[in-house]
């Protein structure tokens, strides 16, 4: 490979690249924890923007189907589930935004309601039309061993469309039809008066048009009628209908006309028929699928189970206290093709650990703290002297330091904890072979505040923390794809910076240095804390999440002791959750967006439950604060957090509230921003 390219460089390869770069990006471990996305039922696919909704949608389109079959590739969906054929729209790419362009402020709800109507018309065109269009495609390319795989036929395609067009369902407007080139000329003419309309290059819809609107959902499944009493398909063979983007449908709303919403509403009017001839599957972001699914023009709501079911990326690849975590695996397979792929790329298929081979292991706190304070003058400043300490005491502690400076501020915060013995402890005689809290019986205690530790020497020493290795970045990325890539894209950058203008052409694998991978990996969490957040509430949630930041890492600055380690998040009693609506509905869109990672645990509180929420990880080396969930987080109750929000335009008492009675102008590094 040449090292002087990026092969992070494009991060949205999925959206962009055809069906033969898709065979070789995609990772076939996606599949099996997305395994009812190929088998009868709706399906609602969610995840945060990057998970890989695209990518396993993808993976139903004909042309990648034959791609894998063309590259005698094995396609990655087990055998039992492989006969189906698919159509899809894409909200965003397909024009359904400029629908709303139409609408204004004087549109009457009648007018509102009967241009969701032709949104669902020109949504069964479309999907027809590309259903039509992907089996030409599959009986034109593929194999007759595909064919057989799948359940198609080869053969002429005019009586099908003979067939389709005298269906009830088109109210006429497919009338005359003979030919299948005639049929699919149709529907697509349709769906240019569509387009021609919404762009204000015709005025005014035909008449024939407004006569002839179709029930959503209704001449899909009539499609699929066709296409098996035709045998053009046999009878087991599966249809699924693929919508991406679906959150697309949010951004319509506007001067309370509520479009968007029936648009969806609408949608769901196709998944409630529960229609054994045709499954949907919805590819969607948190914060656009709805608590209660409504359904267009009726009082009632899609259920779940019943009406659908989900897969929700997020939670299959975060990692969890009980339960082993596929995310790493994923992401290796991913690097690795990722390398192989890009432009003068090399094979590391004989390389069994890539990802270690080029960043490493992460460093031990140890490593970090000779790292944070590596000189003599730095390691004798980190210990300061605090009332009640003796001379003695502090020149014992500075002679640690100069061996093992992480072993010294163990030392300061237990001296701390130790209330009214710490003055017997500091006065006697001391032993560096025997310190209490290096004994065995304390090493969870060590495990526990080494993170805090780290933030205080970096604190104190005026250093960024370093983060480095496959488990930092791994950690940093928080179960995101998309996040992953962009910290590697970072790291890479990074490097080649470091390295301008050497020739970097070699027959293997960089070996990316810590410096390089700590520069990176703290460029990617600022710039991802510096782009606009999207959606709703989106000032304010950018603000909670900088206040957030900044108050947990005075805590963990000003906590000499380090009792508590674990508040780099908070935690709130369930049983609380419904007594102030409005800031629990900003809480969870924190959460819909990926600003908070929301989590249940264990209380200390015999009895009670609780709800735990952290920064998303990728914020954390801008805040200086760790990505590791350690010991308990702050707790807190309702009445508190919904002071918070509140003063989020007040500068906030978020973090200017005292954890220790200190001011804000305490802080050992003073404000952030």
């Amino acid at each position: 490979m040449t090292n002087n390219i990026n092969p992070f460089h494009d991060l949205y390869l999925s959206e962009a690249i055809g069906s033969d770069k898709f065979v070789q990006l995609f990772s076939p471990m996606f599949v099996m924890h997305g395994l009812s996305l190929y088998q009868p039922g709706n399906v609602i696919l969610k995840g945060l923007q990057g998970s890989g909704k695209t990518m396993l949608l993808n993976l139903l389109k004909a042309k990648v189907r034959v791609a894998y079959d063309k590259a005698e590739l094995e396609f990655p969906v087990p055998r039992e589930f492989r006969q189906f054929i698919s159509a899809g729209i894409n909200f965003r790419k397909s024009g359904v935004a400029e629908f709303a362009q139409i609408l204004d402020e004087n549109s009457t709800p009648r007018t509102v309601q009967e241009h969701v109507l032709h949104f669902g018309d020109f949504f069964n065109y479309w999907i027809v039309y590309d259903l039509l269009d992907s089996i030409e495609y599959l009986i034109e390319n593929s194999s007759d061993e595909l064919l057989a795989e799948i359940g198609l036929k080869k053969q002429a395609l005019d009586q099908l469309a003979v067939n389709l067009s005298k269906e009830e369902c088109w109210s006429g407007a497919l009338e005359g039809v003979s030919l299948y080139s005639e049929l699919k000329a149709k529907l697509s003419e349709r769906i240019g008066v569509y387009r021609s309309y919404i762009n204000f290059n015709i005025f005014e819809l035909p008449e024939s048009v407004k006569r002839s609107k179709t029930v959503i959902g209704e001449p899909i499944a009539r499609a699929v009628d066709c296409l098996k009493d035709t045998e053009l398909i046999s009878k087991n063979v599966n249809v699924f209908v693929r919508i991406d983007q679906y959150e697309e449908l949010t951004t319509l709303d506007f001067s309370g006309l509520h479009f968007g919403r029936q648009c969806q509403q609408l949608v769901h009017k196709a998944l409630s028929a529960r229609d054994s001839r045709v499954s949907y599957r919805i590819g969607t972001r948190h914060y656009s699928w709805p608590k209660a699914p409504l359904i267009f023009s009726t009082d009632g709501a899609l259920e779940n189970k019943r009406d659908f079911s989900f897969v929700d990326i997020d939670e299959k690849f975060r990692r969890t206290e009980n339960s082993s975590w596929i995310f790493p695996e994923i992401c290796t397979d991913i690097f690795r093709r990722r390398i192989s792929s890009c432009q003068n790329a090399i094979c590391c298929d004989d390389v069994e650990h890539p990802l270690q081979t080029v960043f490493g292991k992460t460093k031990t706190a140890d490593e970090k703290a000779g790292l944070l304070v590596s000189s003599p003058t730095s390691r004798n400043r980190m210990v300061k002297a605090y009332e009640g300490w003796t001379d003695n005491w502090v020149k014992f502690l500075k002679e640690i330091a100069q061996e093992n400076p992480l072993v010294a501020k163990y030392g300061m915060a237990w001296v701390h904890q130790q209330g009214k013995d710490k003055r017997l402890y500091i006065k006697a005689e001391h032993d560096s072979e025997t310190l209490p809290w290096m004994e065995r019986k304390k090493q969870y205690w060590r495990k526990e505040r080494a993170e805090q530790a780290l933030t205080q020497l970096a604190s104190t020493n005026g250093q960024q923390l370093y983060w480095s290795g496959v488990d930092d970045i791994l950690g940093l990325s928080g179960g995101n794809i998309l996040i992953f890539l962009f910290i590697c894209q970072h790291i890479w950058d990074a490097w080649l910076r470091t390295n301008r203008g050497e020739s970097h052409t070699s027959g293997g694998l960089p070996e990316i240095d810590f410096k390089s991978q700590s520069i990176g990996i703290l460029n990617a969490s600022e710039e991802w804390l510096k782009k606009p957040f999207e959606g709703k509430d989106s000032s304010r949630r950018k603000a909670m999440i900088m206040l957030l930041g900044k108050r947990y890492y005075r805590h963990m600055t000003n906590d000499i002791a380090m009792s508590y380690p674990g508040w780099t998040g908070f935690s709130l009693p369930t049983d609380q959750l419904d007594r102030d609506l409005e800031s629990i509905e900003f809480l969870e869109t924190a959460v819909s967006f990926g600003d908070l990672y929301e989590f249940s645990h264990t209380s200390k509180k015999k009895g009670e439950k609780r709800k735990k929420f952290y920064l998303a990880p990728i914020f954390c080396p801008a805040f200086k604060i760790t990505y590791k969930h350690i010991k308990e987080p702050e707790y807190i109750d309702m009445q508190t957090f919904s002071v918070w929000v509140s003063d989020l335009t007040k500068n906030s008492t978020i973090y200017k509230t005292s954890l220790y009675g200190l001011d804000e102008d305490t802080s050992p590094q003073g404000s952030l921003f």
